[in-house]
């Protein structure tokens, strides 16, 4: 699932080429992706494709904002176009090429296209973003400044799950996903299974420093490119060339030289180091 880096570059593709840009036209290919407009917050609901259309059509875009994994085109009335890719979604900009399950066209011959091969992936329509549960329901954003040791020890407070576990939590912090929560850990010689409760404020404050780091880095190398991500151009992003553990089970540690090690935690498969980590 793209994380945090990779739905950035994204978004920030998309704000060079279609600010200003109004739509005249939408097609959706696959109804199933709509999940309807959502009045103040209330429970959406789903939507037929002319209502959804007639909800876009004439609305020029006046930026675009992330929020966690969700990006939002936003309106000049307010209202705006959520969208999550889940597993295997991607935004192009271009021509379709087959396939599509949605497809936007503006009125300067601009055109965005919404794939999605596992059809995991959805957009909807919004009047007011900010009130929508799905983004209200989100922790702290790790780059703004909010996350700090403080926050994350009042947060873990009693908790016996994993400290790996908690970072995927996106009502604690929203954005991160297997590969930068790996990294992190990583960074700050903390073991993934380690009880974050545990966890001294010093080793918080220098996790939340490698978070930072990792996120910010990987958006330099625009996104980290495994099974379907593109960015909004098409083009693979290159952080996957400067991982230290995630993916690389069984070989040597780039500090140590100790074989990585892979772990279940919560169903998910995580690699660290088991000397570095202690």
């Amino acid at each position: 699932m793209p994380e945090l880096p990779e739905v950035e570059t994204i978004k920030r593709e998309l704000e060079k080429h279609l600010t200003g840009e109004k739509i005249k036209e939408v097609r959706v290919r696959d109804p199933f992706i709509l999940t309807g407009i959502s009045p103040q917050g209330t429970p959406r609901r789903k939507i037929s494709i002319a209502e959804f259309n007639k909800s876009l059509l004439g609305k020029t875009v006046q930026h675009f904002s992330r929020r966690g994994k969700y990006l939002i085109m936003e309106f000049q009335d307010q209202s705006s176009l959520i969208c999550h890719l889940r597993m295997t979604g991607q935004l192009l900009i271009g021509k379709p090429k087959g396939n599509e399950r949605a497809h936007f066209i503006f009125d300067d011959h601009m055109d965005l296209c919404f794939y999605d091969r596992r059809r995991f992936g959805e957009i909807f329509f919004s009047l007011d973003w900010k009130l929508e549960p799905c983004i209200s329901a989100l922790g702290v954003e790790p780059l703004n400044g909010d996350l700090t040791a403080s926050f994350l020890k009042e947060k873990f407070k009693g908790r016996q799950a994993s400290i790996h576990s908690l970072l995927l939590n996106q009502k604690i912090i929203c954005g991160l996903g297997n590969i930068y929560a790996a990294e992190a850990l990583f960074r700050a010689s903390i073991p993934p299974y380690r009880k974050a409760s545990k966890i001294s404020f010093p080793k918080l404050e220098k996790l939340i420093s490698s978070i930072k780091e990792v996120l910010n880095s990987s958006i330099l190398n625009r996104g980290y490119s495994m099974s379907t991500y593109v960015d909004a151009l098409g083009k693979k992003g290159k952080n996957q060339l400067f991982t230290a553990v995630y993916g690389k089970e069984n070989e040597p540690c780039p500090s140590c030289n100790h074989c990585l090690k892979k772990i279940k935690l919560s169903g998910r498969s995580v690699v660290y180091c088991p000397q570095c980590q202690k």
